[in-house]
């Protein structure tokens, strides 16, 4: 324990619970106490009773010392099976880490399986979905293709906003957003950018396929079997005044 964490325990009860609640539990106790004491005290005194832990408070929370922003971390972990899947499909290898990615959950896990594609990659997402429901018919209530133009294909935000609209603000009565993952590999460098903004809230979750294999300049060739999830959590820091 540094002092650092003991003074983010006070408001934020992920750092160190005890002490946030022993706290809580102090103030709650401090203020049981004055309250009697109020009852045998004049009205100056029961005013300053009010106003002194107000004033006392107003100057912690302004102080640069207690200022914080929120700073963003991630690790890596293999992925669980989701029931909800967000891909995107493009013209080129980008089709073999979506197949990995929904061979991984599987026809026994997965619900819904959304296909993001531009009009380039139409005949691409349509035949891969084609290939599972050859593969097995369970596939075709799963698997749904999402369309969007070449140009929205290539806007981060257009991205953004398509996934959205598409799956999260009409989420399926089966699912829940922590069900949902979004698989960030395939498409452009774009729609990783997009698909990224919509994974920053907590309750979201993204994965990435890496490469198993790769050829001589580097890039991937083949795809490893499980995914892997980009796990994004935030902390409080502090902000530094300027000097």
């Amino acid at each position: 324990m540094n002092l650092a964490q003991l003074r983010e325990s006070l408001y934020d009860p992920r750092r160190l619970p005890l002490v946030y609640f022993s706290g809580g539990y102090a103030v709650a106790l401090s203020v049981n106490v004055l309250s009697g004491l109020t009852n045998e005290l004049n009205i100056a005194w029961k005013l300053l009773l009010i106003i002194a832990p107000i004033v006392v408070g107003v100057t912690i929370l302004t102080s640069p010392y207690f200022k914080r922003g929120v700073a963003p971390q991630t690790s890596l972990r293999p992925v669980e099976p989701h029931k909800g899947l967000i891909a995107f499909v493009s013209v080129g290898l980008g089709s073999d880490t979506v197949r990995a990615a929904i061979a991984f959950h599987g026809v026994e896990r997965l619900r819904h399986v959304w296909l993001f594609h531009s009009t380039f990659s139409t005949k691409n997402a349509l035949e891969l979905r084609d290939a599972f429901i050859q593969a097995d018919t369970r596939w075709r209530d799963i698997i749904k293709t999402v369309g969007i133009t070449n140009t929205e294909f290539d806007e981060p935000e257009s991205v953004r906003k398509a996934i959205e609209q598409h799956v999260y603000e009409n989420i399926p009565a089966d699912l829940a957003e922590r069900d949902i993952v979004i698989d960030v590999t395939g498409g452009t460098k774009m729609t990783t950018a997009g698909a990224f903004l919509v994974g920053l809230p907590e309750t979201r979750r993204i994965e990435i396929v890496r490469p198993s294999e790769r050829d001589e300049n580097g890039r991937g060739t083949k795809p490893e079997e499980r995914p892997t999830e980009v796990v994004i959590s935030y902390r409080l820091k502090p902000i530094k005044s300027a000097t």
